[in-house]
């Protein structure tokens, strides 16, 4: 049926048109239905965009999804415990709900805290390991996308290590700042350059870093990573790949099989709204062209609560 039928009835005279009477209705309820719908569109954009002018935006999609949509008791239970203690079992505080909903989009901090154990002690030492690196050996550490410190936090005991911290949310890094001591932390702008100089680190790590940003930036980005990365030096990036795949549109699964970069909302770049999809040949072509060789890659799934795919890629940058 053609969309202009949806609002004709079979228009006949006499009695009969008494009897189309539930159509006549049911045409009018669907024409309200659709205006309403298009008016409550119009509306949700209309105060999305107020909210983002005015800076509230973020904080009333955290109010709204997390203590509204999924209001869960033991998320301020467990909160409330750990407030009580003075901070988790490692001795560091735990970020407030509003930073952990920033960070992992939800506000559980036994999800905040595990996950980030299980990445850095079941995902990225053993990853280092198999490929002839130490955590210890480093000398400097850049968490790139630092958030709130949910994977910094366990680099705490290798006090041998420099540890730095960088995130373009002032936020997320003002709390970094003040309750995450053993680190120096530095807001980033979305865009390049980084305030360090070259060849300054021995391994940095992105996690869910590349997954919103554009293939410009990105390239822009791999460019400055490989500056500040000593020759030789090592990069671990996640990205969302094979594990997202039912997720994507029959279109975006079409580019994606081809190997192509998939973006949603690339006017959101660098916000969590948008979303990047990565296939494996398009990282190791676009990594290689930057001047990085790929180690390993670890599948989305392969460890509990990382499902992106991690890659561990060296710098082969000559020195200078």
């Amino acid at each position: 049926m053609k969309e202009s039928d949806a609002y004709h009835c079979n228009d006949r005279s006499g009695f009969s048109r008494f009897n189309n009477l539930p159509c006549y209705l049911n045409v009018l309820v669907q024409f309200f239905k659709k205006r309403i719908g298009e008016w409550v569109v119009k509306m949700k954009k209309t105060v999305g965009y107020l909210l983002e002018k005015i800076g509230l935006y973020n904080y009333v999609t955290y109010l709204y999804h997390a203590h509204c949509k999924k209001f869960k008791w033991k998320e301020y239970k467990y909160t409330f415990k750990y407030w009580l203690r003075g901070g988790t079992s490692d001795g560091l505080p735990l970020p407030p709900m509003y930073l952990r909903w920033m960070v992992i989009n939800q506000t559980d901090p036994e999800v905040f805290l595990e996950s980030g154990k299980l990445q850095f002690h079941d995902l990225m030492i053993p990853l280092l390991k198999r490929n002839g690196f130490s955590a210890e050996s480093f000398g400097t550490v850049l968490d790139f996308g630092c958030g709130c410190g949910r994977i910094i936090r366990y680099w705490k005991d290798l006090s041998a290590v420099e540890l730095w911290g960088v995130d373009y949310n002032p936020r997320l890094i003002g709390w970094c700042k003040k309750k995450l001591k053993f680190a120096s932390f530095q807001k980033n702008g979305l865009e390049p350059p980084l305030d360090f100089a070259e060849n300054t680190f021995d391994f940095i790590y992105a996690r869910s870093i590349f997954t919103h940003l554009s293939e410009d930036l990105q390239e822009r980005w791999l460019a400055e990573i490989q500056r500040i990365l000593k020759p030789g030096g090592v990069l671990l990036f996640t990205v969302m790949g094979d594990w997202y795949q039912n997720q994507l549109s029959s279109e975006e699964l079409t580019a994606y099989s081809k190997g192509d970069f998939v973006i949603r909302h690339s006017e959101m770049t660098g916000k969590n709204e948008c979303a990047v999809f990565h296939p494996s040949p398009y990282v190791h072509k676009v990594w290689q062209a930057s001047g990085f060789t790929i180690l390993e890659k670890v599948a989305g799934g392969s460890v509990n609560t990382a499902w992106q795919d991690t890659y561990l890629a060296s710098n082969v940058r000559p020195s200078a």
